[in-house]
């Protein structure tokens, strides 16, 4: 359980903002602008938290729908290729044609090992 380490009182301007005082941005490494994360909850207690910049050309795959994608995938039975099968795919004239030769002449793997 997270305890106070600072209590500060601060103003809630009239468009919204909230100044945070330079001691406080010195304390938590905060330079200059920043996105963050605000949390509410029932009791009224706000949370702000630091979100990290994503470059806007890596946004998609933050979206919620690459995300589902990419644990559907994890939870998929998965095909384990070697470093030759995969240059095979990569160069073939009709890749579409590679894969489903690939995928006729191969079993899935249910367990799929983690790479290293």
């Amino acid at each position: 359980m997270a305890t106070t380490a600072n209590e500060t009182l601060v103003t809630l301007g009239a468009d919204g903002t909230i100044r945070l005082p330079e001691e406080i941005r010195q304390a938590l490494h905060i330079e200059g602008e920043m996105t963050v994360r605000l949390t509410t909850t029932v009791d009224g207690t706000l949370t702000l938290r630091p979100e990290p910049d994503i470059p806007p050309e890596d946004a998609w795959a933050y979206t919620p729908e690459h995300i589902a994608a990419v644990e559907r995938a994890r939870h998929s039975p998965g095909y384990m290729l070697t470093y030759e099968e995969l240059q095979r795919l990569m160069e073939a004239e009709d890749p579409q044609a590679a894969l489903d030769q690939f995928y006729a002449t191969h079993t899935p793997v249910e367990d799929v090992p983690p790479h290293a």
